[in-house]
């Protein structure tokens, strides 16, 4: 199980941002209730993705790189790529289909494997 910290703006009222759903998560303290980093809900909430990654690798198993209202990837979440992969914290990319959707997943795809070899 994994709580993931979705904003306001996504009509939550509970664990909107990073702090609020990572003390939950430890709050909880079992080992198969986990935080699940979204790139895309964090940098909504006000949150910093690379700080709460850093910050919270431990209670991390899975994380997405998405970006607000689930729009396209645009390549701007390489450092959060780069340090979930060197943590070993599994990875995927979440967005709506549309205009540009294959290039933009290509690029996800690409920082990734970029981060792969830049280690």
């Amino acid at each position: 199980f994994a709580l993931e910290a979705n904003p306001t703006q996504y009509g939550a009222n509970t664990a909107i941002n990073a702090r609020g759903a990572t003390r939950i998560v430890r709050l909880v303290d079992r080992d198969n209730v986990s935080f699940h980093a979204d790139s895309g809900c964090l940098r909504l909430a006000g949150d910093d993705p690379v700080a709460a990654l850093r910050d919270n690798s431990d209670i991390i198993k899975r994380c997405h790189v998405s970006m607000p209202d689930l729009k396209v990837y645009n390549g701007s979440e390489p450092d959060f790529i780069r340090l979930a992969l060197s943590l070993g914290i599994g990875i995927s990319y979440e967005a709506r289909p549309g205009d540009g959707a294959e290039a933009a997943a290509a690029l996800f795809f690409s920082d990734a494997e970029r981060a792969i070899t830049q280690d």
